[in-house]
């Protein structure tokens, strides 16, 4: 169902099954590093283990803990140490806990991306795809060079697109 969104890479919001797309204005040109540890991870096993996790003290709340990135877009740009320390605020993905428990990895290279200086990170869909955000593309080729991957891990520079 994602089809549509990638026919058109726009920064958007995305609800449903991948069907309802928003587009997001005002979003800066920001540079993202994917990695990916080289492990895969089967998006059914991922949802399994979710749907298995441990009953906590809080009841979950229906749909999605994700906060839209327009509250992020619509921070005080002239502020922009304010509004790159909030950004992972907005980066949640349910499913990165149960993630990370199947492939450790995922929260080494997360660490890892911090550590050079990522403004915030998150993983990508069900796993095994991380990506940290970086204030330019210099200092994500940076991170590029000194991010120690094994085996068949990968990593890749990534910039959104302006808007149009």
């Amino acid at each position: 169902a994602d089809v549509p969104f990638f026919l058109s890479p726009r920064p958007a919001w995305v609800a449903g099954i991948g069907e309802r797309i928003t587009p997001v204005d005002g979003l800066p040109e920001l540079c993202l590093v994917l990695a990916n540890p080289g492990e895969s991870l089967s998006t059914a096993s991922v949802f399994q283990a979710w749907d298995e996790r441990l009953p906590t003290l809080t009841a979950a709340r229906p749909g999605s803990t994700l906060r839209s990135p327009s509250d992020w877009i619509a921070l005080d740009p002239g502020d922009s140490v304010a509004r790159w320390g909030r950004l992972g605020e907005f980066l949640k993905n349910d499913l990165e806990d149960v993630a990370r428990r199947m492939c450790p990895a995922i929260g080494q290279i997360q660490r890892s991306l911090v550590e050079l200086g990522a403004q915030a990170v998150g993983m990508s869909g069900s796993g095994a795809t991380c990506f940290g955000v970086f204030r330019t593309p210099s200092e994500a080729n940076s991170a590029i060079g000194q991010l120690a991957l094994r085996g068949e891990g990968w990593c890749r520079l990534a910039r959104t697109l302006p808007d149009r």
